[in-house]
């Protein structure tokens, strides 16, 4: 790969993880297999989908790997098979870092290097094979960027308010199965919106933390989850995951012709323009308040009757129990309330409201948009991040 130093880091998002795959030859594919398989502690499974057959191992991890793919697919009605390798990338990990895989995320300062210790990383566990795995891709990119609040309370109270966003249109509120209820609800402790390019999240990490050590095996909790839990108080993580068709059109709007190295290296400042106007899109560009102070702002405008009661009519139903600003929940029509967002807009102001309840348990009456945090034009409340 070629490394460019980008000019524009500054407005680059970091990574989190990363598909890289290969197409190849049947030769190389089961060649390169055999060769990993022989390895010590060496565990592939094998999953098979419908004319697809997949064998994945995990037992790369601590050179950086979080999986291996081999994959075969059949054409259909062709007799015809396509295979692909697949790395799963942890960059941390990769650059030598062993504490906070969970909770931090490689710093932007090496993303100039990355692709090349990539590059390196491959080409030493491939062994024999590099030579024959070229013009790889990648699949996905979890660009990613983190925010650590004043407290847990503050973070999950931020939370609350985030996950009333409204759902713009074409994306998809992702929900997840509920074993108790044997229905798909939304997420407890996040937000993600999809569509077929990419999906944006925004979520607590402590949460997330202790799922997955409720989930493990053994009761024993293994030592190094103590200081990632202390690590994910307050913590709350964005993130922007993009795939192929994304880092494609990417790539054409950077003019970088075939080298994949543009999209992990820092020169890729379009995922942070998208981040920015997804953001927007969800929640304005205004600050969260009191449901009383949002009232006084509207009311003290210089906006007409008719718009003022529109706006306090949208305030109103926005912040009413299980509303929020999705229009599957509120009733209003998704041009109607798009438009009015422009009158929000101008006053600093997002409709959705923080709730005395809320106060009362974090003591917060206002929070910052969190765009202003993602473009570092307020940092209220905040101890630390990573932007």
């Amino acid at each position: 790969m070629t490394t460019i130093i980008p000019k524009h880091l500054n407005k680059s998002l970091s990574v989190h993880t990363f598909t890289y795959f290969y197409k190849c030859s049947d030769k190389t594919y089961y060649g390169l297999f055999q060769y990993l398989a022989e390895k010590p502690d060496c565990n592939f499974k094998k999953h098979r989908k419908k004319k697809c057959t997949k064998y994945v191992t995990r037992s790369f991890h601590s050179l950086g790997f979080n999986r291996i793919e081999f994959v075969d697919c059949m054409i259909p009605n062709q007799d015809y098979h396509v295979y692909k390798i697949k790395f799963t990338v942890n960059p941390r990990i990769l650059i030598g870092e062993t504490k906070n895989l969970r909770t931090r995320i490689i710093d932007k300062d090496y993303l100039t290097q990355l692709p090349d210790i990539l590059d390196n990383a491959i080409c030493e566990i491939t062994g024999p094979f590099k030579n024959q795995l070229v013009h790889g891709k990648f699949q996905r990119i979890d660009y990613c960027l983190n925010f650590w609040l004043n407290s847990q309370e503050t973070a999950e109270e931020y939370m609350r308010l985030l996950k009333k966003a409204l759902i713009p249109y074409p994306f998809e509120l992702k929900k997840i199965l509920n074993s108790t209820q044997h229905r798909y609800v939304p997420e407890s402790h996040a937000i993600t919106l999809t569509c077929k390019s990419y999906e944006v999240s925004l979520y607590l990490k402590l949460p997330q933390l202790i799922e997955e050590i409720n989930n493990l095996e053994n009761d024993t909790i293994p030592p190094e989850y103590a200081p990632e839990l202390a690590n994910a108080r307050g913590q709350l993580r964005i993130e922007l995951r993009e795939y192929r068709c994304q880092l494609r059109n990417n790539k054409k709007k950077l003019h970088c012709g075939s080298d994949e190295s543009h999209l992990l290296n820092g020169l890729n400042t379009l995922p942070f323009t998208t981040l920015c106007q997804r953001l927007k899109s969800m929640y304005g560009t205004g600050d969260f308040y009191l449901y009383e102070d949002a009232k006084d702002i509207i009311n003290q405008s210089g906006y007409g009757k008719k718009i003022k009661k529109e706006l306090l009519e949208i305030l109103k139903v926005v912040n009413t129990k299980k509303r929020g600003l999705d229009t599957a929940a509120n009733g209003f029509e998704y041009n109607y309330l798009k438009s009015h967002m422009r009158y929000f807009n101008e006053l600093d102001l997002c409709p959705i409201t923080i709730s005395k309840k809320s106060y009362k348990h974090c003591g917060e009456d206002f929070f910052p948009n969190p765009l202003k945090y993602i473009t570092s034009d307020n940092n209220e409340l905040l101890l630390d991040s990573d932007i």
